[in-house]
């Protein structure tokens, strides 16, 4: 290839080889005509059997527990016959899972997704959060508290987002090197909500995703004064969209699932944040 080419594309040495900057040019290029290529005999094969294909697709721990049993169960009545595969799991893991095409598509956190240009991004809504503890904790007495109140407690969350947890570490007045007081950090919520009902821990979430342990009285919302006076502005708002690669044929069935998802992202979401130059998305 190296000769037909006229370019080196690997350096070599005794123990290693690496692709040169041709190299790796040709290698993205030669990724994105295989994918073309597999979407290409996918959709021939689509259009022959009159199919609406299957999905395979990624969700965030907390579009995977608002957004997506609802949206996935409107697409199950409507066409029983479609199979969904379902991975949930951290926004960076899912942007992999996506070059790999081992998922159609993704929906969760969008913020740090600047600067994708492959990428299709389509915003949904956001998703407000608190800090919750169990209803027996030691601060669930108290009618507001401070967020040095709550620094004292180990908290569990998922995976937080560069900008949330500089917010949070200025306003419980921790030490950088010292980072917020993580003690559970988890992608899977269901985990997250066990772990905070049985210790001291204080759980990060949206409020959507502890709706059942509010209403049962096993949880309560801390007020905490300095989210509290930020109002809207609160560092614990999650923007959700859905995340494609840009160039690549989805499956009919995956089509039908994204408009379900912007649908009910509409009725039970905020609107979305402004939108920001975030990779390309759908106007």
């Amino acid at each position: 290839l190296e000769d037909e080419v006229g370019m080196r594309l690997f350096d070599r040495g005794l123990r290693y080889v690496q692709l040169t900057p041709v190299g790796k040019r040709v290698q993205l290029r030669a990724q994105r005509l295989l994918s073309s290529s597999h979407d290409l005999e996918r959709e021939l094969r689509l259009l022959k059997s009159g199919d609406l294909g299957n999905i395979s697709l990624g969700g965030g721990p907390f579009s995977g527990h608002v957004v997506l049993p609802r949206t996935i169960a409107q697409l199950h009545h409507q066409h029983p016959s479609v199979q969904v595969s379902i991975v949930i799991d951290h926004w960076a893991q899912q942007l992999q899972n996506l070059h790999a095409e081992t998922i159609d598509f993704f929906t969760g956190d969008i913020r740090e997704l600047e600067g994708e240009p492959s990428l299709l991004i389509e915003p949904i809504g956001v998703l407000y959060g608190a800090v919750f503890c169990r209803t027996d904790h030691p601060l669930a007495s108290r009618d507001i508290v401070s967020a040095a109140d709550i620094a004292a407690y180990g908290m569990a969350s998922v995976h937080l987002p560069s900008e949330v947890e500089k917010s949070m570490r200025a306003m419980t007045k921790n030490p950088r090197d010292l980072g917020l007081p993580i003690s559970f950090q988890c992608e899977d919520l269901l985990l997250s909500r066990e772990l905070v009902l049985q210790t001291d821990a204080l759980l990060i979430a949206p409020h959507m995703s502890v709706q059942h342990e509010l209403m049962s009285g096993q949880m309560k919302e801390l007020v905490v004064q300095e989210l509290e006076s930020l109002g809207n502005k609160t560092p614990l708002q999650t923007p959700l969209g859905t995340v494609r690669m840009a160039e690549r044929t989805l499956s009919p069935a995956a089509d039908i699932l994204l408009e379900i998802i912007a649908k009910t992202g509409a009725e039970l979401l905020k609107p979305p944040l402004p939108l920001i130059e975030m990779g390309r998305f759908r106007s």
